[in-house]
């Protein structure tokens, strides 16, 4: 006999700045939705999840190597060793968060959020850009396969960890 889960309540905060979001706490990892803008563009662009790296690859934040800004004909041997081992952990990481992405996606869709609509081809499918936000590269992320409905509007996901400290704030009312 199975038992039905009851989906998951948002939250409605608002922070020291004024800003309110919604957010939703699962599984160790704060979860907050941003509507995207009302125009066209926006309204068929896949969902990007922002802070993933951060949120879900902790350990293996605290065991980046030295980073190599640039390596050329004057670099020496060990310049060359350490930019190879920040390379191959940076895609190591990066290979692992969109796992460990796809779990929580997978998690969040079985359970369900109130007021939160998944349509994914595939949750297990999310490719990590450099430029998901922005096209300079100033905002990295995941790109979801697929569009994210809080409320009337397209949303992208922030995730934030539990443990980081996230500061209390006054619930909204």
């Amino acid at each position: 006999m199975t038992t039905a889960i009851a989906p998951l309540t948002m939250t409605k905060r608002t922070n020291k700045h004024g800003h309110t979001y919604e957010y939703v706490d699962f599984c160790g990892v704060r979860i907050s939705f941003r509507e995207k803008d009302t125009d066209r563009r926006s309204w068929d662009a896949k969902a990007r999840v922002y802070g993933a790296a951060d949120a879900l690859v902790s350990d293996l934040n605290e065991i980046e190597p030295k980073y190599i800004l640039r390596t050329d004909e004057d670099s020496t041997d060990v310049e060359r060793v350490q930019e190879q081992m920040w390379r191959s952990w940076r895609d190591t990481t990066k290979k692992i968060a969109g796992q460990r992405l796809s779990t929580l996606v997978s998690k969040l869709v079985e359970v369900g959020i109130e007021g939160v609509e998944f349509k994914l081809d595939d949750p297990a499918k999310n490719g990590f850009s450099y430029k998901a936000g922005c096209s300079c590269g100033c905002s990295p992320g995941f790109v979801l396969n697929g569009r994210v409905r809080s409320g009337v509007w397209n949303s992208d996901i922030s995730l934030t960890t539990l443990s980081d400290g996230i500061e209390k704030v006054e619930d909204e009312g």
